[in-house]
């Protein structure tokens, strides 16, 4: 069952009215178990197929059950471990090719998402006694959220088990205009970016004019990222509008990542739960450790370029099994990594007031806006292609093609993608303006209208009910 499928819809608001019959806790958690199963039963009917991640699961909460028995730092360490090597064996990773996998075919969709949840609670569970005795019920309904179970937001347990905001006009509607909007940008804007790219990529391939292969890899290349933006960004829309009918408040997982200045900025904006998980658990003790052994405080800014590096490459194979995924880590590594010794180095080199003058100039914000856009466009080259496609990319175009690609590509996003910052907020101002008249409330209700007939000019045009959501492959 896909998010952006109407069965899906169905399916929450139905659990949702069951879920309002009652404050109930006992009653509430079981609309969610009832929810869970239903939703899980609609990838498979086989009961061997679902036998991997269900020992997944009950790994998991034997590893959180045994933070009240085994105390210290040695037993969960072992159990963190466990989960880390159950889980990458689970999802076939390259690295452990000299180990036998399963020979048959199982369920791995939302495997990659309740690892961080689960994980998440055995390392908390060392810390929260409260967490540590979590029920086999509450266990399951957060490791197997229907609404986040297959692409996130990474929710964590402190706010799962948060009582429900109770049911009002004003949550469903906020809930209805997510939905509405998240289904617009999965079932149009980045279903139509999608058939672009799709088509820049094959005329890529076929034409044999450099001029046009140049032209052609930079809308193959810098459209991506804007399809995977409206395709996952959507989702994450349609989650946390599902969640507002259960009065819950899912984390936002997007926030403008676009108009960052920086490669780090940029990672505070896109996939904000993927990147804030492994800030809390890897970034910072990492650091920490770092710090801790460091001879010298004067070394210490360097520890930061290093806890950097280790989780990026961490965010790159986390994506995918093979090896061009680690490729994409160290291409995402080298981007903070490069940016961080940016700013320690150039305040050093102009001095600290200097560089915050420098980085407040309008053409400097416009230029890291675009180069920031730009090697995130080149990381995601290995997100997309496969490793022949690469290779076969990289052969047609050469290193001169390639670096041509990426010089005109910076040339393009730093125009274009400013461009629209600023007709962005030309409309924000002139919105605001509008603020307590009565034209505003027309003008949403216009353009909830709008975003519905779009999806349904697109379902009657393509005879599609749903579109694949690109993050439910991880």
């Amino acid at each position: 069952m896909a998010v952006s499928s109407l069965m899906f819809i169905a399916l929450a608001i139905i659990a949702a009215l069951a879920h309002a019959l009652s404050a109930n806790r006992a009653w509430r958690s079981f609309v969610f178990l009832v929810a869970n199963l239903l939703f899980i039963a609609s990838f498979t009917r086989s009961p061997h197929v679902l036998l991997p991640f269900a020992v997944f699961l009950a790994w998991g909460y034997l590893s959180v059950r045994m933070a009240t028995v085994l105390r210290g730092g040695g037993p969960s360490a072992v159990f963190v471990l466990g989960t880390l090597l159950l889980f990458c064996w689970l999802k076939k990773y390259w690295f452990l090719s000299f180990v036998s996998f399963l020979p048959f075919p199982y369920l791995s969709i939302g495997l990659s998402y309740a690892f961080f949840r689960v994980m998440g609670l055995i390392i908390d569970a060392r810390y929260d006694p409260a967490i540590a005795r979590i029920g086999p019920l509450d266990y399951f309904n957060f490791a197997m959220n229907f609404p986040t179970m297959v692409a996130g937001p990474i929710d964590r347990y402190q706010d799962f088990s948060k009582a429900a905001e109770p049911l009002s006009t004003r949550l469903i509607g906020r809930g209805f205009e997510r939905i509405t909007a998240g289904f617009f940008k999965v079932m149009v804007l980045s279903a139509y970016v999608s058939t672009l790219q799709i088509a820049a990529t094959q005329a890529l391939a076929a034409d044999a004019d450099m001029t046009q292969c140049l032209l052609q890899s930079l809308l193959s290349f810098g459209l991506y990222p804007i399809y995977l933006y409206f395709n996952f960004s959507g989702y994450t829309d349609i989650v946390i509008g599902v969640g507002n009918l259960f009065g819950k408040h899912y984390p936002e997982n997007f926030n403008a990542p676009f108009s960052s200045f920086n490669f780090i900025e940029f990672w505070s904006r896109w996939h904000m739960t993927l990147s804030n998980w492994l800030r809390d658990y890897v970034y910072t003790p990492l650091l920490k450790y770092l710090m801790s052994r460091s001879p010298s405080a004067n070394f210490d800014p360097y520890l930061g370029v290093i806890a950097y590096f280790v989780t990026f490459f961490l965010i790159g194979i986390w994506h995918g099994s093979t090896v061009i995924f680690a490729i994409y880590g160290l291409l995402l590594a080298a981007g903070v990594s490069i940016n961080k010794l940016w700013q320690i180095y150039l305040p050093r080199l102009i001095g600290k007031k200097a560089y915050r003058q420098l980085a407040a100039q309008t053409p400097y914000r416009y230029v890291a806006r675009g180069l920031t856009y730009t090697w995130y466009s080149f990381c995601m080259i290995c997100f997309w292609a496969k490793g022949d496609e690469a290779l076969a990319m990289l052969h047609l175009l050469g290193v001169a093609g390639m670096a041509a690609s990426f010089v005109g590509l910076f040339v393009a996003a730093t125009i274009l993608i400013n461009l629209w910052e600023e007709i962005v907020a030309g409309c924000r101002r002139g919105l605001a303006g509008l603020q307590g008249s009565d034209f505003l409330p027309f003008a949403k209700a216009l353009l909830g209208g709008l975003l519905v007939f779009g999806c349904i000019a697109m379902v009657i045009v393509t005879k599609r009910v749903d579109t694949n959501i690109i993050y439910q492959a991880f």
